[in-house]
Order: C-alpha cells, then structure tokens, then sequence
C-alpha cells in the first residue's frame, strides 16, 4: 500500500483518537507516555517539553497556581520597587508551590506508601525538601522594618503546604489549611492598619486580600480533591523512586514486575489502556517512516501550561475540567467554637518553626504525650521557633529554652512560662492571662485584651516594655531592690489628654499615681 493510500486510515484514527482522549480527560484517566516519544524531527523530547500525564487533582491545581500564585508574584515585583527582596521572595514562594505540584503529579502515579501521617512523611521526605528550604530561604531574608510584616505573613501561608502529610484524624486537609488563615491574618492585619487609607499604598492591601484568597482557595481545592489526605493511585507504582525516574525519563512504564505480566497503565482509578492502546500501536504499525506515532500524548511546553508565566493562549492545549510537621498527640479535650467542636492540636510545623497549641480545654483531659491533664510542656531547641497559642481554655503552658516570638491568640484563662523570648510576647483578643517570664522578654504587647497579670524576671524587670490598646485590667508583677516579694501594680488604661500649643498633650490618670 502507498503512503496516500493511508492517509483516509490514518485520519480515521486521528478523530476516533482525539475523541477517546477527550473521553478520557472527562474521567480522569492518566494517559502514559511511550517509552519511544520523539518530536515530529525524530528527536527525544526535551525536559522542558516532557510529556506529562494529567489527573483532575493535577489540573485543578495548575488553574489554583495561575489564579493565584502568579498574581501574588506580580504583587512581590511591584512591592520590590520599595524593597528588592521582595522579588527573591516571590520567587521562592512559586519554587514552594511548584515543588507541592510534584508531589501530587506523583501521587496520582503511585500508590499510597503508608496510612499513617509519619510514614507518608517518610515516603515524601526528599520531595518535601524543597519546600522547607524556600521557608528557609525566606526566613533568612533581611528585609527592611516596614517589610518584616509582609515576610513573616508569607511564611505562616507557607505552612499550609503541611497538607500533603496531613491525614485525619484529628485534620483533614482541607481543616489544616483552613486553620493557617488565622496566623496568617494575624500579621496580615497589622499591614492593613498601617497602610489603611494611604494613598499610593493600595497595593499592601492588595498583598493582604491574596494572601487570604490563596489560604481560601487551597482550603477549596484540599476540600474537593483530597478529602481524607493526598489522592494515590491505588493501581499505581510501588514506590515514589519509580514514578518519579518514569516522570525523569519521560516515560512512564507498567508497574508490573514481571516481564510475563500484563503491563497496566497507572489512572486515577479507572484503568484507560483499551482501545487508545490498540489504535496508538496500529497508527505506529501504518506509519511510513519508522518513527513512533505517540498517539494519545501531547508535549505540554512551558507557554502551555497555564500557571507558568510563559503561558501563552495561542498554544495551549485544552485542558480536562477540572522537615515536615511533626505531630504530637494532643492533650486534652475538644472545644466549641462558634458553636462547632474543634479537635485540639499540639503539633510543631517544621516548615513553618512553630509550635501550634490550638483548642485545648484543660477541664477534662487525659495525656498522651507526658504532660499534665491541664499542663502543657514545651521544650524549644532553636532560638528562630516561634509559639502560637489559640483558642485555649484552662491549661497551663511551659516553654523551656529561647524562642523567637510568642502569641497568645483568642484564649481564656491561660497561664504561660517561658524562659527567654527574642522578640516579643503579644497577648491579642483574650481574657483572664496570666504570663511569666524566666529570662528576657524585650516587648509585651497587649491588645483587645480583658485581664492580663505579667510577671517580670529579674533580668526582665529593666529590658521590658509594654504597648497595650483596647485593654484592661492589665498589671505588672516584680520584686523591686532585689526583694523575694512580688510588687504589683496596674498598667495605665485611663488617660487625659489636652491641646496645648496646638498639639495633643497626654498625661496618665491620677488614678496610677
């Protein structure tokens, strides 16, 4: 037969192809690459052109990246006329996500290495690398002061990328990352109060809306995509190390171990081989000029992919619709929140260096992890760890060592001792704290705050201050002269203020004299 007297055949299959492709897309199904892909010039496809299967999971997230990733790196550019590591910043913030985009491109080709959160640690534990050395990276950064708030924001939206290795219980996915946007508010909010109503500052509030819709929108994605944890492939390989050499070499080979095996194509669930297989290999048989086919495949260049940058959408290609946190067991009993019970967390995110104490209620409770029914123990190993206290009722807090920072967040008659703290300790929408320090603690600071009892250290006594707005019932305890009896007296919640010579003059009430 001559070549055009193939070509009618050879159209045929292009359209019974194409439409089994669009079928497949619809299902989810995971299309693997021939282990012989060639560009149209017979030349092996580059690793900028590789050939990548595609899973809903991995689809949905390539439009959460481009929706909302690309935009938070424009926002950086623009921030870094002010601050050029804002730009090194943006920059490591997408080298995080690209790398959460790995992992779940291999989970949709291997099956589940473990059902426990430690051992899908250990499985992820070098791809889960390159995240916690971009939080590093950004951490390291020196930026200016008026930027400090905008880095520290970024890496507590960061620690949301701890969801590959959440498996419930006590969190789903979706719940851990839910419960990022709390801390991340938390600095976000103080960049809106200082650049609130400036004009030409637009854009720090900007900053703020995405990091917001970045939490929200992964929160929406974890909800829909991975419900109980990362989505395997339970049809898939082995082992990691085996996806991801077939993803390296472009190439994704059965999982069968013997050669005498059938070979089977890894999906998403629902096996796609059939009859795209048998129209790939009778499209190769008809071909003239030796060369493979490759029917069923499509190289996705860089300007393909639509949260790249380069995307461009002359080319592309229609898409289908669409040291990680050591856990440790929490203590005590769940809380209500707004009327719905919230499981208490006693965890240390080591992407993020913070120690996480949320929703613990000491009333009732019975410890896993060594530690009192209402006595919490913690114990810092370096000084760049941070400890974020929220939602707690009832429960005493130890911190041993130096830590960087503080935060007492949303709680109720909470006692904190703590040796040395870098920064500061920050006491924000609570009533009735009680907190201690050892050591040093440079900077208290007390808001929204109904009742907070402190008491200084020796060393402490001379080193601290307190900024305090919209609280009360605030005092101070120290033994003055080198004393073993404590002195305690009231921090100032009542002022007179009068215009003298043109400006506001402020003297504290006679009530604290």
């Amino acid at each position: 037969m001559t070549t055009s007297s193939l070509e009618p055949l050879e159209c045929l299959l292009s359209s019974i192809v194409s439409r089994l492709e669009v079928i497949e897309s619809k299902l989810g199904v995971i299309v693997p690459p021939s282990s012989n892909v060639k560009t149209n010039d017979g030349v092996p496809a580059e690793d900028e052109e590789a050939i990548v299967p595609s899973s809903p999971a991995l689809v949905a997230y390539d439009e959460f990246l481009g929706k909302n990733i690309l935009p938070l790196m424009d926002i950086c550019m623009k921030l870094s006329v002010e601050d050029a590591k804002m730009k090194e910043i943006g920059e490591h913030v997408q080298s995080a996500f690209e790398a959460i985009r790995r992992i779940i491109l291999l989970a949709s080709l291997c099956k589940r290495p473990s059902t426990t959160t430690p051992g899908i640690q250990t499985a992820l534990g070098s791809y889960i690398k390159p995240i916690q050395d971009s939080v590093s990276s950004i951490q390291k950064i020196r930026t200016t002061r008026d930027y400090d708030i905008h880095q520290k924001s970024i890496v507590e939206m960061l620690s949301s990328l701890s969801w590959v290795v959440t498996v419930p219980p006590p969190k789903t996915p979706s719940s851990y990352v839910n419960d990022i946007l709390g801390a991340t508010e938390f600095w976000s909010n103080k960049i809106r109060k200082t650049f609130k109503g400036i004009e030409g500052k637009e854009i720090h509030i900007i900053f703020c809306d995405c990091l917001k819709v970045i939490i929200q929108e992964l929160t929406s994605y974890t909800k829909e995509f991975h419900p109980l944890g990362l989505s395997w492939n339970p049809k898939g390989y082995e082992t990691l190390e085996e996806a991801a050499r077939s993803l390296d070499s472009s190439e994704i080979k059965s999982p069968s171990t013997g050669p005498e095996k059938q070979a089977e194509i890894p999906t998403a669930g629902i096996r796609g081989g059939g009859m795209a297989a048998l129209v790939t290999e009778l499209s190769s048989k008809i071909t003239t000029d030796g060369s493979s086919a490759a029917t069923g495949l499509r190289n996705v260049k860089r300007d393909q992919q639509t949260w790249r940058k380069e995307y461009n959408p002359k080319n592309s290609v229609p898409n289908p619709s669409s040291k990680p946190p050591v856990v440790v067991s929490s203590t005590v009993s769940n809380i209500k929140v707004g009327g719905e019970s919230k499981s208490p967390i006693f965890l240390f995110d080591t992407t993020a260096q913070k120690w996480r104490i949320e929703y613990q209620n000491g009333k009732s409770s019975t410890s896993s992890v060594g530690n009192s029914n209402s006595n919490l123990k913690i114990q810092v190993q370096d000084v760049k760890e941070q400890v974020y206290i929220y939602q707690c009722q009832n429960v005493t807090i130890e911190i041993s060592g130096k830590c960087k920072t503080i935060v007492i967040d949303g709680c109720s008659k909470v006692q904190v001792v703590f040796g040395t703290a870098i920064s500061s300790c920050e006491v924000v929408n609570s009533k009735r704290i009680q907190v201690q320090t050892l050591g040093v603690c440079p900077t208290f600071a007390i808001d929204k705050t109904d009742g907070c009892l402190i008491f200084l250290s020796k060393e402490s006594m001379t080193e601290s201050s307190f900024v305090t707005s919209k609280s009360s019932e605030m005092n101070v305890c120290f033994c003055p002269n080198g004393s073993e009896e404590f002195k305690e007296l009231p921090l100032p919640e009542q002022f007179h203020h009068k215009i003298v010579d043109g400006s506001v003059a402020t003297a504290v009430s006679d009530l604290y004299h």
